[in-house]
């Protein structure tokens, strides 16, 4: 538990100095400073449908959603497996990116997007984002789980690839819908990421080379 949190703070640390920089010095380097036109060219494509469409698909990284869901299937996996290593690396992966993201939240002040958001705007800062970096820690760690531990070859790789799909659509319907800029989404990618390699390590590495 303490190489946990110990990795938690650490990731805290790298995601809070990025989302810092972002925030104070973004508009002015050579690959950001434009990236505000992607989310102006995909207001412009918006349609009805994709509209719709977006705003199911980013359900699918809302915090109601993600914490009954990582629940559910934790006590499944503990059910199924009959032990508690992949039901503690689920909770971890979970855990860890609400810890990064809600406390990053807190010392990371960086404005959204300026253009029409198809959503009531959260309080908490643009950087990283909270829908796909939930997204990510949820269906990335259950992909981790399934490719450990599912035995037939493309029954797993069936559902890793769709597991994977998850995070990416969940971070093109916030795009879409004007929440966030694209590098959120690579802070995003980098906290869970790194939450997930921490539980990895610590919870199933050592225990699945031993069998």
């Amino acid at each position: 538990m303490a190489a946990i949190v110990g990795g938690w703070a650490v990731i805290l640390g790298v995601v809070t100095a990025s989302g810092l920089a972002l925030a104070s010095y973004g508009s002015r380097l050579p690959l950001l400073e434009s990236e505000i036109e992607v989310n102006r060219d995909l207001v412009d494509a918006r349609t009805p449908a994709w509209d719709d469409i977006s705003g199911v698909v980013t359900v699918a990284g809302d915090s109601l959603v993600v914490g009954p869901l990582a629940l559910a299937v934790g006590l499944l996996l503990r059910w199924v497996l009959d032990r508690w290593r992949e039901s503690l690396f689920l909770a971890a992966a979970v855990l860890g990116h609400w810890a990064v993201f809600l406390s990053a939240g807190m010392l990371v002040d960086r404005r959204r997007p300026d253009v029409p958001q198809l959503a009531e705007a959260p309080a908490t800062s643009s950087f990283p984002s909270g829908h796909t970096g939930a997204a990510l820690a949820l269906y990335v760690a259950l992909a981790v789980v399934v490719v450990l531990r599912v035995r037939t070859r493309w029954i797993k790789v069936v559902i890793a690839a769709s597991l994977l799909a998850i995070p990416v659509a969940v971070g093109w319907s916030r795009l879409y819908r004007g929440m966030h800029f694209p590098s959120d989404l690579v802070g995003s990618l980098l906290s869970s990421g790194l939450v997930i390699l921490v539980a990895y390590v610590v919870l199933l590495r050592r225990r699945f080379h031993q069998g």
